[in-house]
């Protein structure tokens, strides 16, 4: 599992809120299915990211697999 710290955040790529506010259908259909993940500036200091469904839908199921784990019931891994 990766380790979130500064090195990891800056190989995404970045988009300030003034562009994803302009630009937020092509970056929907163009940007995302590539990159999978987009952190998301304001006044140049990250703020928030935005990922692809198929990432999150991951991030969900591993979340809920480790509040099984969390509950003392084993998980097949």
């Amino acid at each position: 599992m990766q380790t979130l710290n500064l090195a990891n955040i800056l190989q995404n790529k970045f988009i300030g809120t003034d562009d994803l506010r302009k630009d937020l259908s092509a970056i929907l259909l163009n940007t995302l299915p590539k990159e999978k993940r987009l952190v998301i500036t304001q006044h140049g200091q990250p703020k928030g990211a935005l990922i692809d469904l198929d990432t999150l839908i991951k991030l969900e199921d591993l979340e809920d697999e480790i509040d099984v784990c969390a509950d003392g019931q084993s998980v097949a891994w």
